[in-house]
């Protein structure tokens, strides 16, 4: 990689990393919980895991710049790996706790990134479809055009 882009992907983490961190405080705050609650810090790990899988996948590899900024930057930054260590091994009152927040961090977190990686193709897939020159409306457009001309056809048969 060459040293401009370096720098470039590096600032694009540093901002990213910044607005991530901003919105994370921002979030404690209007929740009014403190910054290391485990309801909290639970909310805003599953939904940096909906936000990277969606990244993932709607921003194509021709945007390694954008998916440097949100995955990387943002996403790294508005989620908490340290303190969900620290919540995890010695802010629960009992093991089971500890294992229990775990696993459901564990598996809504992936569930979540399952979904934000389904939403982010679909979504990619249909701004594609629906980019194409109307003139060309065929099977490759996008389904949601197709139901709303359905929609209108309907509508205009009433």
């Amino acid at each position: 990689m060459k040293l401009a882009q370096t720098t470039t992907h590096t600032l694009a983490i540093f901002a990213g990393g910044s607005l991530g961190t901003l919105v994370r405080c921002c979030v404690c705050l209007a929740v009014g919980l403190g910054f290391s609650n485990p309801i909290v810090i639970l909310f805003i790990n599953i939904i940096g895991s909906w936000v990277l899988g969606f990244v993932q996948t709607f921003l194509p590899a021709k945007h390694p710049l954008a998916q440097t900024f949100w995955g990387t930057g943002f996403c790294g930054a508005f989620t908490t790996y340290a303190t969900f260590i620290g919540i995890v091994a010695v802010g629960m009152p009992s093991v089971a706790y500890a294992v229990g927040y775990a696993l459901v961090s564990l598996i809504a977190g992936i569930m979540c990134a399952t979904h934000g990686r389904y939403m982010g193709k679909r979504l990619s897939t249909c701004m594609v479809g629906c980019s194409l020159d109307k003139s060309l409306q065929n099977s490759k457009t996008c389904e949601h055009s197709q139901i709303n001309s359905s929609a209108q056809q309907d509508r205009g048969a009433e």
